[in-house]
C-alpha cells in the first residue's frame, strides 16, 4: 500500500502539470487567434480611413490644380495684354522699337510675369504629380 501511496504521489502531481499545459495551451491559442482577429479589424479599419483620406486629398488637390492653372491662365493672359499694347504702339508709331523693348521688360519686371507662369506651370506638375501618387496608394489599398 506505500508503495501504491508513493506512486499516487509522483503521478498527481504530473497529472496536474499535464491538465494545466494543456489548458494553458488551449488559452494562448484561443487569444492568439483574438489577436489574429483583432489585429485583422484594425487594419482594415485603417485601410478604410486611408482610403477617406485620400478621397478628401485628391478633392483638395483637384481644386489646387484648378486654381493654379487659373492663375497660369491669367499669367499668360497678362503677358499677351503687355504683348499686345506694345505691339499697338509699335504699329501705329508712338514710340521706336527701343522704347517699347525697354518698357516691355519694366513691365514685366513690375508684374513677374515670367515668374508668375514659371511658378503655376511647376505647382501644376507637382499637383499632377501628386495625384498620380495617390492614385499609386489607392491601387495598393484595394489589394
Amino acid at each position: 500500500m506505500e508503495i501504491i501511496g508513493l506512486i499516487l504521489a509522483i503521478l498527481v502531481p504530473f497529472g496536474i502539470a499535464i491538465w494545466t499545459i494543456r489548458s494553458s495551451a488551449k488559452d494562448t491559442a484561443q487569444q492568439i487567434a483574438a489577436l489574429e482577429e483583432s489585429t485583422r479589424k484594425q487594419v482594415e479599419s485603417i485601410k478604410e480611413l486611408a482610403k477617406v483620406q485620400i478621397s478628401v486629398t485628391r478633392i483638395q488637390l483637384y481644386k489646387e490644380l484648378s486654381d493654379a492653372r487659373h492663375h497660369f491662365l491669367l499669367a499668360n493672359k497678362k503677358k499677351g495684354d503687355a504683348l499686345e499694347r506694345e505691339h499697338s504702339r509699335l504699329m501705329f508709331g508712338y514710340v521706336n522699337e527701343d522704347i517699347v523693348y525697354k518698357e516691355q521688360e519694366r513691365q514685366e519686371k513690375k508684374n513677374n510675369i515670367a515668374y508668375e507662369q514659371e511658378f503655376y506651370s511647376q505647382q501644376t506638375k507637382r499637383i499632377t504629380d501628386s495625384l498620380k501618387k495617390l492614385e499609386e496608394v489607392e491601387k495598393l489599398l484595394q489589394k
